[in-house]
Formats: C-alpha cells, structure tokens, sequence
C-alpha cells in the first residue's frame, strides 16, 4: 500500500527494491518515483515479472525500453508495448514481427496507434492481430471492409460488430457469410442500427 503513495522517494523505493515480497518490488518499479537506475535493476532480474514492471514504467529510458522490447519473455514486452513511450517503429515492429502474437494484439492498446499500423494488423495472418485492428475505433470503413473479408470468422464478425461497418457490409454478412456466429452478429447489428 505504501508503495502507492504519491511521496514515495527514490530513497523508499531502494529499499522496497530489496524485499523479500516480489509483489512490493514489482510496486516499486511501477511507482512513478522510480529511478531510471532502479528501473535498470529492474530489467537486469531474472523474473520475467519484475522486468515487466520495470518495462512498464514512463521513467524508462530510451535504451533501456529498446532492450525491454527485444526481452525474452513476451509478458516484459506486452508491458514495453504499453509504455508511453513506445514509438510507432515499435508498435509496428510489435504488430508486424513480434513471434508472440498476443505482443502484437497489446499494441492496439497504445494510445499511438495510427491508421497505419491498422492496416497492417487488419492483414496479419494472427487472427488476434487482426481483430485487435478490426475493433481499433480509429478503423476507417476501409479497414472494415479488408477486416471483412478475412478467413476467421472471430474478425469478420469485428468487422461488421464496429461502428463504423457500412450497413450493406453488415446486410451482406447477415444474408451470405458461412458462419452461423457472423450471420447472427449481422442481424443483430443490422436490427440495432436500423431502429
């Protein structure tokens, strides 16, 4: 609890980075007090979960956010791809090249995803990507179209459940598509946007 206080000092924070609990560093390193020093500490242990802290935390360096990015385990990087400071080469690198596609779906989460990277999960051969993108609300009907046409009927149905969907897009899913899922959600988006 102590570890939420917004006095907390770096001073605090050194010796929370001591203790025996794992939970109370993990706080520690999350705390927006942090060090970037504390915050290497942080990255160099050998719990994925402490790295992730770390990863996670505004005060992170450029560097050190580059490293967090490029770790191991996929659970530091999910929490490197939600950093504020994550640059948009990142969040394409995430979506595009990341061999955990649950990296690439935590992308869609940051605040500066652009039309771009949209396009690029809306053609990502993870379905989870792809639905991510699909459900963006900056999706443009143009991406919702491409969403549409995807083999899995999970992003399909992303497509036609958006806001933005075209109403002929939502009318064909419910007359034609092959799942019985998608053609249920298309009626049920058709009958809400048509009063």
């Amino acid at each position: 609890r102590s570890m939420k206080n917004p006095n907390v000092t770096p001073k605090h924070i050194d010796k929370a980075l001591n203790d025996v609990d794992p939970v109370v560093v993990r706080q520690a390193l999350r705390h927006p007090n942090a060090t970037s020093k504390q915050l290497e500490a942080g990255l160099n242990d050998p719990r994925e979960t402490t790295r992730a802290a770390a990863a996670s935390n505004k005060n992170i360096t450029t560097e050190q956010l580059k490293r967090a990015h490029n770790d191991k385990s996929a659970r530091v990087r999910v929490d490197a791809v939600a950093n504020p400071k994550t640059t948009s080469d990142q969040l394409m690198h995430a979506i595009k090249h990341d061999e955990n596609p649950m990296v690439g779906e935590a992308a869609f989460n940051h605040p500066g995803i652009t039309e771009k990277h949209i396009d690029v999960g809306i053609e990502s051969e993870h379905p989870d990507i792809a639905f991510a993108a699909a459900s963006h609300p900056k999706a443009t009907p143009d991406h919702l179209e491409k969403a549409y046409q995807n083999a899995n009927y999970y992003v399909r149905a992303a497509a036609i459940s958006h806001p933005k969907a075209s109403i002929a897009t939502i009318a064909h899913a419910a007359r034609y598509d092959p799942s019985t899922y998608v053609k249920h959600e298309a009626k049920y988006q058709y009958k809400k946007r048509s009063g």
